[in-house]
């Protein structure tokens, strides 16, 4: 992306998080993302008590879904893909560990592997990207990764 669509680190630090059900919906929307709706994930994600219920909302809804649960993981990742893609350095860690961590549930592995790469390159520090990483390079299934990310809200 260019620099003028990059979500300056002074546009988040003034946005106070959303609730998980919300940063929900706009994940789960069929219309694109504004600036603002951008704004609000990367805001959001780096606090754990939203990051957290929101990989377990996303799982489980993906599990109930009547359609099949990849399809409906492959469209939030897609999302996330395109909230990283404008994050500024320093904030594109949660974003890209939540794509990750879906494109891995839909059985989408590189695009997982990229997606944990990016968040690590940066956040050397970001745990949760080298947990997930771990988990795909050693080629565990999807489902037994599961349980462990939904876990209680």
């Amino acid at each position: 992306p260019s620099d003028e669509r990059m979500i300056s680190a002074t546009e988040l630090a003034d946005t106070t998080a959303i609730r998980p059900q919300e940063l929900c919906e706009a994940l789960f929307a069929t219309t694109t993302l504004d600036r603002q709706g951008q704004i609000n994930i990367l805001a959001s994600l780096p606090h754990a008590n939203v990051r957290d219920p929101v990989i377990s909302i996303v799982l489980t809804q993906a599990a109930e879904h009547p359609l099949g649960g990849s399809t409906f993981l492959r469209d939030v990742a897609e999302r996330l893909r395109q909230v990283q893609c404008v994050a500024p350095p320093g904030f594109v860690a949660p974003a890209a560990t939540l794509l990750g961590i879906f494109a891995w549930q839909a059985g989408e592995g590189a695009m997982a592997t990229c997606a944990l790469e990016r968040a690590v390159a940066d956040d050397p520090d970001y745990r949760l990207a080298h947990l997930i990483e771990a988990a795909v390079a050693s080629a565990m299934p999807p489902w037994l990764g599961r349980d462990a990310l939904i876990g209680p809200c």
